[in-house]
């Protein structure tokens, strides 16, 4: 079997990845992408905490955020030029985009790798053959 270049489609996508995580999260389950380890498509799903996708459907899990996840934590939007004049946070939209800065910054600076070798593993797991 014969695996995609899921470095390139993770690092061509990382902006996608982060976007498709955000619009999926809920207060009741994980939000989290998944690549089709053949094809190198995206696909982005509910999934209890402790809950992974069965194996047969030959998809790796690329990026998670928890159902606990908060979006004013994730971005410390309690003083960013957004935030009102009485210290207040941001509108929800204006959370929103923060947020989404703040990720794809921080999955681009500092989680590419730890991405790629968790996505590596899980391939290797699997019995594919790397390329």
């Amino acid at each position: 079997m014969e695996i995609c270049d899921y470095e390139k489609v993770i690092g061509d996508n990382l902006h996608d990845i982060v976007k498709g995580a955000l619009d999926g999260a809920s207060v009741d389950y994980d939000s989290v992408v998944q690549m089709g380890v053949e094809d190198g498509k995206l696909y982005y799903c509910g999934l209890g905490s402790n809950e992974s996708e069965n194996p047969e459907n030959k998809v790796v899990e690329v990026y998670r955020l928890t159902q606990s996840f908060d979006f004013e934590e994730a971005c410390g939007c309690s003083m960013c030029d957004d935030c009102n004049d009485n210290g207040g946070a941001c509108n929800e939209e204006q959370l929103y985009s923060c947020t989404e800065d703040c990720l794809i910054e921080e999955v681009h600076d500092i989680g590419y790798d730890d991405m790629i070798i968790s996505v590596s593993s899980q391939i290797q797991e699997w019995g594919y053959d790397m390329l």
